[in-house]
């Protein structure tokens, strides 16, 4: 387990998780929202060989970044329902 994966454990059982939520798996560097729509971006853990899921990587192609500037961590709707 990394520090980081201590650090996170350790505030997630301090202040808690609320459910349905997940922690971003990664450093979020902003987060850009329009009336419907949000997308945070940084830099994530993992390699982009290791795949893409929320616990071991990130894949540029699945999630729609950019060939420069930051990477997209996550993306969604903000209307009633979601996407």
């Amino acid at each position: 387990m990394s520090d980081a994966d201590v650090m996170y454990s350790r505030l997630d059982n301090e202040y808690g998780i609320p459910e349905g939520f997940t922690r971003l798996q990664g450093t979020v560097q902003a987060a850009y929202l329009s009336k419907s729509i949000i997308v945070i971006v940084g830099i994530p853990f993992g390699e982009e060989d290791e795949g893409y899921d929320l616990e071991n990587g990130h894949n540029c192609d699945v999630m729609g970044c950019g060939s420069v500037g930051p990477h997209v961590l996550a993306y969604g709707s903000l209307t009633k329902g979601g996407a």
